[in-house]
């Protein structure tokens, strides 16, 4: 009951106007209007509603958190936890975007909203959960947090910038909250407060929705999981700030980002479902044949090591492994007409695990993927470096 009315009062502090409220409006250029304690009380009440919901719902004994286990955590050391995959690399990264995002939509720059993700992780590990804080929790959930939370904010921003200077629509405000959600919530919320929109300064972007089906042909599997040799394909991707175009300047983070993400509708787990995630700087090539077709090619290689489970034998023990993933695509697209065009793709992934105790173990799959690309824009993201002729 009283966690109860501690929610409901921090509500009204949040959306209660204030003296002086009409004159806080933000300005991106000069600062003024931003909020440091309205993303500092939206992260604590976020928190405290999601330890409620996971308290009763989810498990009260490892969600039950009180003075004990807070004093604890607050003087014990921290430990690299064996939380699944989709805990550590999808849900922290997700839920530190969500502390960065309530301060990055009040007004915050890069830098400052990293320290309210890196502030939510602290608390959420030392209040939020009874087991020991988690070092690669943290890294996760802040860094990772950060990284996703200033593509959202950017993407988000460039949908509500779109309308050409007018107020954004009921669609556009709608998409922006999905993008990104503090955001939505802090221009329902406050309004007037925090409804101008981050300037994006014109960048070049290029955006493409591909839609198709993946045939796996080659399997060489040293593991005990399975590979379906069918499967849907779905991604969405965007190049935000392509080099070349004149007068735009790189003087902020993620002035220049590439954002892709992939998904297998067709998987029978959510989490099985999300294929790939990644937030990167410029990696690969591509060639580009005037407005009618493209090839490009792309390489990537992941190294992992750490402490890791086996409970292959039924017997949970701790040993220190090395991961080596090699990921490399090839793809062709061809435009049809306007933004519609038909694509094909070869990937090639390997994995290579390793650890003292264990025997080494090898997997390779190789795909071919057949899509409908709809394109965001036209060149295929090349950009005009040359000057428009007087």
């Amino acid at each position: 009951m009283r966690r109860a009315l501690l929610i409901a009062a921090l509500a009204v502090v949040l959306t209660a106007p204030r003296p002086g409220a009409a004159e806080e409006r933000l300005s991106w250029e000069t600062g003024e209007g931003k909020s440091y304690v309205i993303p500092a009380l939206e992260v604590v009440g976020f928190l405290t509603g999601l330890n409620q919901v996971n308290r009763h719902l989810i498990d009260s004994k490892e969600y039950g958190s009180d003075f004990h286990s807070i004093g604890r955590n607050l003087t014990g050391p921290l430990v690299i936890d064996r939380d699944p995959f989709s805990v550590n690399q999808l849900g922290h990264p997700y839920q530190g975007n969500i502390y960065f995002g309530f301060a990055r939509s009040a007004g915050l720059d890069f830098w400052r909203s990293l320290a309210y993700s890196l502030g939510g992780s602290l608390l959420w590990e030392t209040a939020g959960e009874t087991s020991r804080p988690s070092l690669n929790d943290h890294i996760n959930t802040a860094i990772g947090g950060a990284f996703i939370g200033e593509a959202a904010f950017r993407m988000a921003s460039l949908l509500l910038e779109g309308g050409g200077g007018e107020t954004p629509g009921f669609w556009r405000e709608l998409g922006a909250a999905v993008i990104s959600p503090p955001t939505g919530f802090n221009r329902l919320v406050f309004g007037d407060r925090f409804d101008a929109v981050f300037p994006s300064r014109n960048p070049e972007i290029f955006i493409r929705l591909r839609l198709g089906a993946t045939v796996t042909y080659d399997v060489n599997n040293d593991t005990s999981r399975d590979v379906k040799r069918r499967e849907g394909a779905a991604d969405y991707s965007i190049t935000y700030g392509l080099p070349g175009k004149p007068g735009y300047q790189y003087k902020r983070p993620f002035d220049y980002f590439h954002f892709e993400f992939t998904a297998v509708p067709n998987a029978g787990d959510i989490t099985d479902a999300i294929e790939n995630v990644s937030i990167r700087g410029l990696l690969g090539a591509r060639l580009i044949f005037g407005d009618r077709a493209m090839v490009e090619a792309t390489g990537r290689q992941y190294y992992v090591a750490g402490t890791s489970s086996d409970r292959e034998t039924g017997v949970d023990t701790t040993h220190f492994s090395q991961d080596v993933i090699l990921r490399g695509s090839v793809g062709f697209t061809v435009r049809i007409a306007g933004p519609h065009a038909l694509g094909i793709q070869y990937l090639v992934t390997s994995r290579n695990t390793g650890a003292p105790d264990l025997r080494d173990r090898h997997q390779s799959v190789q795909t071919v993927t057949l899509s409908y690309n709809f394109l965001g824009h036209t060149r295929f993201g090349a950009v005009e470096w040359r000057p428009a002729a007087e």
